[in-house]
């Protein structure tokens, strides 16, 4: 990444003979990465591989003018001679609007191309679109076998794919670099109360009993309330019942997520103050969950998964002043005031990898995405709200 703080979290950068996922929602920076990756593996060791780059898109083409910003903004490309710099001419680059496409592509013409032109790097753009649009177009409308048969169809493709990358990423020695996507995860966060003495009930359903719970299934988070819990909810978020068992029973989906998701590793009660290095507040530690697309399928064919998390950071127009504008406010209570989005903040996470410690628990390295391309921040700037603080950067080794 060229970044010293970002490359240090990777355990050095991203290895070859491996397939590593980059996932994020919309606007995190995961293009802005693998841009990064595809300039800086024409790089000569340490930085790079000295060999050609490959960007293979399911969506939106190659941004060829941010790569050319790059080249010529960035602080250790720019400075380099003529004959060393990367250049475009050795990015290649192909379309594949759909999975028959993607499919024929990486199985037959991938591994020629990468012999012919020398590829030391192979970015996928992104692993989890063409998948989408034809096993959601299947399973729309059908009953519950013939979606079965899709979602079992579709996990046999995603064990194909990761195999035939790994084949290539071992044989030719090279480092394919995947970016997905991330769906929300919800979750319930209120808790019901008890009914009062005084409380007559409406409804049959609360005069009957709640079913016993079964040894043999355990709670979902996703799980809805009775109706008698929904007429008596009350007005403070907390987690709920169903959500706290199912978090504390260990062969759950909902507590083992939080280990290869990259989501839902926070601490769950963290006070909620208005400092930068404040984790989410509990509501939010609940209903701001992502999970990447694809499933534990596609995770189990990964080396490493790298998330990339963003936050928003607003400020009360009622009360702002030139001092606090540029200050953490976390909204809590709309009543209180109009809250106004001024920036993003993003981390990049290791969520897991073999060479490497992964970050669960935390939060990673925040890092911010200029004209120069991706830098790391100091870690103090964590503590002040202050926007105008000048960020820590230096070049990698």
């Amino acid at each position: 990444t060229l970044d010293e703080e970002l490359d240090a979290a990777l355990g050095g950068g991203v290895p070859t003979g491996y397939i590593t996922e980059i996932t994020g929602e919309s606007g995190a920076g995961k293009t802005q990465f693998l841009l990064t990756l595809l300039l800086t593996a024409q790089l000569p060791p340490p930085h790079g591989l000295s060999r050609n780059t490959l960007y293979i898109s399911t969506e939106s083409p190659l941004s060829t003018p941010r790569l050319s910003q790059l080249l010529t903004t960035h602080p250790h490309l720019s400075t380099l001679s003529p004959s060393s710099r990367p250049s475009l001419d050795r990015v290649l680059s192909i379309q594949t609007p759909d999975l028959e496409s993607q499919d024929h592509i990486l199985t037959y013409q991938l591994p020629v191309a990468i012999a012919r032109h020398n590829i030391g790097l192979v970015v996928l753009d992104s692993v989890a679109a063409n998948y989408r649009a034809e096993f959601s177009n299947a399973q729309a409308g059908t009953g519950t076998a013939r979606s079965g048969l899709a979602m079992a169809k579709r996990s046999a493709e995603l064990v194909r794919l990761g195999q035939l990358l790994r084949t290539l990423a071992r044989t030719h020695d090279l480092a394919v670099v995947v970016a997905n996507q991330v769906a929300d995860r919800f979750t319930q966060v209120k808790a019901p109360s008890r009914p009062s003495s005084h409380h007559m009930p409406s409804s049959p359903a609360e005069i009957m009993p709640p079913p016993p719970p079964s040894s043999s299934t355990a709670p979902l988070s996703s799980s809805q309330p009775s109706l008698a819990a929904d007429h008596n909810r009350t007005s403070t978020p907390s987690i709920s019942a169903a959500a706290a068992a199912a978090a504390a029973t260990p062969l759950t989906l909902d507590h083992q997520q939080r280990f290869f998701t990259g989501w839902g590793d926070l601490p769950l009660s963290t006070p909620h103050t208005n400092t930068l290095t404040t984790i989410n507040n509990n509501n939010n530690n609940h209903t701001n969950l992502k999970t990447p697309s694809l499933g534990l399928t596609w995770t189990n064919q990964l080396a490493c998964r790298i998330a990339l998390l963003k936050e928003p950071v607003y400020t009360d127009t009622s009360t702002a002043t030139n001092t606090t504008i540029n200050k953490q406010n976390w909204p809590t209570n709309e009543s209180s005031g109009e809250k106004t989005l001024i920036r993003w903040r993003r981390w990049m996470k290791v969520v897991f990898a073999p060479w490497v410690a992964g970050a669960e628990g935390q939060r990673g390295v925040e890092f911010e995405i200029t004209g120069t391309g991706l830098r790391s921040l100091h870690p103090a700037m964590e503590d002040h709200g202050v926007e105008g603080a000048q960020p820590f950067h230096r070049l990698t080794r």
